[in-house]
């Protein structure tokens, strides 16, 4: 609990009576009751305000008595809670009348008629505001350094011959104000005001930005060592820091001690407890080449600890990894190195950096992942002058500290050393963190291993130091040391608050006390390009500008995208600028979105990108796609798109005629019907020689349907000639067979594939000594004669194998001796032939299907009765099964329980069934009931498997090599029959296929027709009076 702080002392209790006091009343106006006693003020004082507060909550501020022991009188007195919340309005108000100087924190105000403690809304605007300065605070800070060094009117000392770059003027400056922060002491008054109490005896002392009060005055401010180098990208951060590095390098008054005279004490118990000195970082334990730690006595080997020595350190100064932890825990090992962190894509930037500018170069160490996956001594390191690494390295390297080391006792001995992080046992002197915005969140791991980084220097490099707001600079602060501008929290958001308020308000707020630019002005440094063109010396740009052509197509789409951009921009700009007040005042968030159109149509221009998949003429999914294209590829994809939507839109047309045509022939105006479906051959005709066609499906409704318009209308319609309708049936039979034809010939190659296959395994078992069952026969009566373990290993390789393949099934069960293998195989194989004669006879049945799938006319009519029947059986069967779901899914829906279907079977849904169990006895297989299709993986079956482990396993042995001729060919057998199997299976798919186009042919001949009632409605059944209603939209669109 903090301690209450006693402000000041505003009245002085009374002790005389009721009737005294009432005389003392009308006499003075000082005097006043409070909490039932009577007081007398020590100086005006707002006693009203005394009774708000004590009904009111507190927050820092209370009313209190105190007895002086010295005097033994009893005062009221102004405390102050240092753990409480900001002050109130009436908390600020005693305070203000409790100090004869008192200063509101900087940002705040004390007017009680403009203040609200309701502030969402500028609180708002406060953090909008705040995203647009970061120019603003450049500028400032950049006049700031300039004003400062107009005064001291110093110069950068000579540098040495070994750096060999010119530095431009502005880079002598920073390196200048560079070695200033690192050579001399920074010392400066606190952030707190002193103020004096109106009772004249007691002083306290407030911070200028927030409402803190101490009673005793805190020290100066020493700034520490180091800063921010923010210098603008392109500017040359690299060679300043180099030039830094080679000007000011440590210089020890002697020689840093090596650690020679070290302790050998060592717990006895912690001794005992290895069972061999061999104590390295790595698991291994191999004892030769090994090193002796001086202090503990442990050994390691040389190629893990001393990897890295290219001195040589002397057996006697040797030191283990633990050792140097517990030797460098209370005094750093002190190097002149200088430590620089770095992006893992710029690290060996540095390194060339380095070799091209410093000549003799510095001597620099790689500390990647391999030295720090071994181990490398702080004394080694502190032989460099320049230590490299990268942030990915530093990020792992927190595992390695004492805060993951574990000091609880095992029961076991510890296998391997912990190596421990050597970048925490030296004190460098120079950190230096290029790309420092890396660290900016407290909660990552290279901000917290960075932090503890022991160093006399810390420099944080970056050229991007604020990314989303000023707030950023917080995590840079905190990296180099100085915290005083962040603590308390509120204090550093009072500074940025009052920075942003002051540049909206454009001048007219007075010279605070402390800004945040007198803060920054002491730690951060940074040169834009646009106050240094002069000195950069950049040859004059060159434009070139290359004019290209493009086709109608890539006009059209680019003047499309710029379209949509120029709508989408005026969109969000009325959005987000409608009531601002400049277009400077922008944030960058909101920037980012107004030119957001702008970024995508730039981006078309580099990287055209596409939708596909949605729209009405871009496929049949609504799911948008985008797909991204090269410039030479647009024009091949816009032209193929252009095609398609073409094609979709003479489709719609055709459909639109053939569905006038069909009202037309409903109403009995055959006339009009025939003029329609003429219509729809004559864009077929237009389109003939182009890519862009009519479907065939609608040219054959349309000459399907003139024809039976002809052959049903009255003689006193005018009927088409004979040789013109031959000619359209011609056509429609032409057309039949083109959609026809590839199911046909993709079929007929399929079928030749089976029977090649079936003729393949046919000559194969043609070719065997003995069938399968007799040699499986065979060899189990050659294993019964060998020794009992053959049996018993053979047994145990089959559970072995399908212990989890195929888990603990019944099978499994039975296979508990060589007889019970070869039940296995006997019934497995007796299946197996069954369904393959099975199946050959049901593809046989088919043959008058499969021979003779052409059009109508080019078969008899006793072959089509046949096929028809065929086909309208499989149709009728498959549509039952839709109709079926569909029940199901209603009964479901109404929580009743469906029944299955009691309709036999068509011809392919029988094969298909039993296409089904064939391919479960070959591969590991089950069917799914509700959909009667296989499911698992094409892995053998169980006893396929079987048939494989046994021959895998005999073929092997001595007694069992006369048959590896005749266990090679069965096992080709198998592997043949499965295969056949596919074929077979992808031969029914295209059967289906076939039966399927030839359904599609009869569905497209369909007319629309009339309803008898409206149950019996659908898309190709209206109502009379809907048929009325078409007919006359259609001569609204028309006349």
């Amino acid at each position: 609990m903090h301690k209450k702080i006693i402000l000041c002392k505003i009245a002085v209790e009374l002790n005389n009576t009721a009737q005294q006091f009432k005389e003392y009343t009308r006499t003075t106006l000082n005097s006043f009751e409070w909490n039932d006693k009577k007081w007398k003020m020590l100086f005006p004082f707002p006693s009203d305000m005394l009774e708000n507060l004590d009904t009111q909550l507190h927050h820092a501020i209370e009313i209190e008595e105190f007895n002086d022991k010295n005097t033994e009188e009893k005062f009221l007195t102004v405390t102050y809670h240092n753990n409480r919340a900001t002050p109130t309005l009436e908390e600020q108000y005693i305070l203000s009348n409790v100090f004869k100087n008192y200063k509101s924190p900087i940002g705040f105000t004390t007017d009680t008629a403009n203040f609200t403690e309701d502030n969402e809304a500028s609180d708002s605007k406060r953090n909008l505001l705040q995203e647009y300065v970061t120019t603003a605070l450049y500028d400032a800070l950049y006049q700031k350094h300039y004003e400062s060094n107009n005064t001291s009117k110093q110069k950068l000392p000579m540098l040495p011959d070994c750096f060999r770059p010119k530095l431009c003027d502005y880079q002598a400056r920073t390196v200048h104000w560079l070695l200033q922060r690192e050579i001399k002491d920074s010392r400066f008054p606190n952030y707190y005001t002193k103020l004096q109490a109106r009772d004249g005896e007691t002083t306290v002392y407030k911070h200028l930005l927030s409402w803190h009060i101490q009673e005793s005055e805190p020290a100066p401010i020493e700034m520490p060592l180091g800063g921010i180098l923010a210098d603008e990208m392109g500017l040359g951060k690299t060679v300043e820091m180099l030039a830094l590095i080679v000007l000011n390098q440590r210089v020890f008054l002697q020689e840093p001690s090596r650690v020679e005279h070290v302790s050998r004490d060592e717990p006895e118990e912690k001794r005992k407890r290895r069972s061999t000195n061999l104590f390295c970082i790595c698991n291994k334990k191999t004892m030769s080449k090994l090193r002796t730690c001086e202090r503990c006595k442990y050994q390691q080997h040389i190629n893990c600890v001393n990897r890295f020595d290219l001195e040589g350190i002397e057996e006697s100064h040797y030191l283990c990894p633990s050792c140097w932890y517990i030797t460098t825990k209370n005094a750093l090992l002190q190097a002149a190195t200088t430590f620089i962190v770095t992006p893992n894509t710029i690290k060996t930037q540095w390194l060339a950096e380095i070799n091209r500018h410093i000549r003799p170069t510095l001597k620099v160490f790689d500390y990647n992942e391999f030295a720090a996956a071994n181990w490398i001594s702080p004394q080694q390191l502190a032989t460099y002058d320049v230590v490299l690494t990268d942030y990915s390295v530093l990020r792992r390297e927190i595992y390695h500290t004492s805060a993951y080391v574990s000091e609880r006792v095992t029961r076991n001995e510890q296998r391997s050393m912990r190596r421990l992080s050597p970048l925490l046992m030296m004190e460098w002197w120079r950190v230096c963190l290029d790309e420092a915005q890396m660290v900016e969140s407290n909660a990552s791991n290279v901000a917290a291993m960075v932090r503890q980084l022991p160093a006399i220097n810390r420099w944080a490099v970056t050229g991007t130091p604020i990314h989303r707001s000023i707030d950023d600079l917080r995590g840079l602060l905190e990296f180099i040391g100085f915290n005083e501008p962040l603590t308390p929290t509120s204090a550093w958001k009072t500074l940025i608050d009052d920075f942003v308020m002051r540049q909206n308000a454009a001048g007219e707020c007075v010279q605070a006390e402390l800004t945040l630019v007198d803060v920054l002005q002491r730690c951060m440094w940074r040169t834009c390009k646009s106050k240094v063109d002069a000195e950069l010396q950049i040859p004059p740009q060159t434009e070139q500008v290359h004019r290209i052509r493009l086709s109608n197509l890539e006009k059209l789409f680019y003047n499309e995208q710029h379209a949509l951009c120029e709508s989408s921009f005026q969109h969000v700009l009325h959005k987000h600028l409608g009531s601002a007040e400049g277009i400077l005042k922008i944030s960058p968030k909101i920037m980012k979105i107004i030119l957001q159109p702008l970024l995508k149509i730039r981006q078309s221009c580099i990287i055209p990108v596409v939708n596909t998949g949605s729209g009405q003429h871009k496929g049949s999914s609504n799911v948008q796609q985008k797909q991204f294209l090269q410039p030479k590829d647009l024009h091949a994809h816009l032209k193929s798109t252009n095609e398609l939507e073409c094609k979709s839109e003479l489709r719609t047309m055709a459909s639109s005629y053939n569905g006038m045509a069909a009202i037309y022939f409903i109403k009995g105006n055959y006339e009009q019907a025939i003029k329609h479906y003429e219509s729809v051959l004559r864009l077929a005709r237009d389109y003939k020689d182009i890519n862009i066609t009519v479907d065939s499906l609608l040219q054959i409704h349309a000459l399907h349907n003139i024809q039976q318009a002809c052959y049903i209308s009255p003689s006193n319609v005018k009927q088409l000639p004979a040789d013109v309708l031959s000619k359209y049936e011609e056509e429609c039979n032409a057309l039949e067979w083109k959609y026809l034809e590839p199911y046909a010939n993709t079929m007929m190659t399929l079928q030749t594939t089976c029977s090649t296959a079936a003729d393949t395994l046919q000559k194969l078992e043609t070719n065997l000594e003995a069938p399968l069952l007799e040699f499986t026969n065979l060899l189990a009566d050659k294993i019964s004669e060998q020794k009992e373990e053959f049996a018993i290993a053979l047994l145990n390789r089959f559970h072995d194998e399908f212990g989890t393949a195929f888990g603990g099934g019944p099978k499994l069960e039975q296979l508990q001796s060589i007889s019970g293998m070869l039940y296995i195989l006997v019934m497995w194989y007796q299946k197996v032939e069954a369904a393959q004669k099975h199946l050959n006879e049901e593809f046989e049945n088919l043959k008058f299907y499969t021979m003779h799938v052409t059009v109508r006319s080019k078969n008899t009519p006793a072959i089509w009765r046949d096929m028809t029947k065929f086909i309208r059986s499989v149709y009728d069967c498959h549509l039952s099964e839709i109709l079926d779901d569909n029940k199901e899914r209603e009964k479901e829906k109404a929580k009743l329980k469906p029944k299955k279907s009691k309709q036999s079977l068509c011809k392919l849904c029988q094969i298909r069934d039993a296409l089904n169990d064939y391919e479960c006895l070959l591969f590991n297989k089950v069917v799914d009931e509700a959909t009667n299709m296989t499911e698992g993986l094409e892995n053998p079956s169980f006893e396929v498997a079987l048939i494989k482990v046994l021959f895998g396993f005999v073929r092997t042995k001595t007694s069992f090599l006369c048959y590896s001729q005749q266990i090679d060919k069965h096992w080709e057998a198998i592997e043949c029959r499965q295969q056949l199997c596919k074929k077979l299976i992808k031969y029914w798919i295209e059967i289906e296929y076939t039966v399927k186009a030839y359904d599609e042919l009869d569905m497209c001949k369909m007319r629309i027709a009339l309803a008898e009632n409206e149950e019996e409605k659908t898309h190709f059944k209206l109502l009379d009076y809907e048929v009325i209603r078409f007919v006359f939209y259609f001569y609204i669109l028309k006349f």
